[in-house]
């Protein structure tokens, strides 16, 4: 979940950051009529640590929320989906939804999926499914797809079908993923309203924190590192 994070990204992906950095630093460099009394430097974000117990469901009522709130669903693994679906029946408040799914996908495939979503939940408005190659995990249809819609919104969620077949170990990471953003399974909706209650005030950015469990990898890369070395 985050509070208007795609800026940056999209500078970035678009080619605008350098001339907005050398903007800016033109700003700084600019004399000023008046001194300035020194700060002292403060960091552009504060890092607070919550904790969301994934078992709390927060039984209250959720509170009325007046913000935009969009979903980006990755859906990479169709035989994960009923089971997103029936997570994000979890999130009290309208939201619209946007679908990458890969482009080797058939019409059908992309109709079934907006079916399926426009069926399981009661609360989506906006349903827009678009196929996108099969690069960048879950990331680049995230800000390249999608990015300058998401913009519009106030809060956004972005999720996928995340599977690990290639390692035993990781088979209940998704679960754990999804109990941190989502709160259990049939909760009534006070987990996400929760979340979203600390978005429409200072938090910036809500993430799910890693297991000890989870296998570590020295480069963070995995079997991308190569690659991302030679671009």
């Amino acid at each position: 979940w985050a509070r208007r994070p795609l800026k940056l990204a999209w500078w970035t992906i678009t080619g605008q950051l350098p001339t907005r950095l050398r903007a800016r630093h033109a700003r700084l460099a600019e004399p000023t009529v008046d001194p300035v009394p020194e700060v002292a430097a403060t960091p552009p974000f504060r890092v607070i640590p919550r904790y969301l117990d994934p078992a709390d469901s927060f039984s209250d009522p959720p509170p009325s929320s007046r913000s935009r709130i969009a979903l980006h669903l990755h859906v990479f693994y169709f035989n994960l989906l009923e089971d997103l679906i029936s997570r994000l029946r979890s999130i009290p408040f309208p939201f619209d939804v946007f679908v990458s799914i890969p482009d080797a996908a058939s019409a059908a495939q992309a109709d079934q999926v907006e079916r399926a979503l426009r069926e399981g939940l009661s609360r989506v408005g906006q349903i827009l499914v678009k196929p996108v190659p099969n690069r960048g995990r879950d990331i680049a249809p995230f800000i390249l797809a999608f990015g300058e819609t998401l913009l519009g919104y106030d809060i956004i969620g972005h999720f996928h079908t995340k599977a690990s077949p290639h390692n035993a170990e990781l088979a209940g990471w998704r679960d754990l993923i999804l109990d941190l953003l989502l709160g259990p399974v049939c909760n009534p909706g006070g987990h996400v309203a929760h979340i979203i209650g600390l978005l429409e005030k200072n938090a910036k950015l809500v993430y799910p924190e890693g297991a000890a469990w989870i296998p570590r990898e020295p480069t963070g890369w995995a079997g991308n590192h190569a690659t991302a070395g030679a671009v």
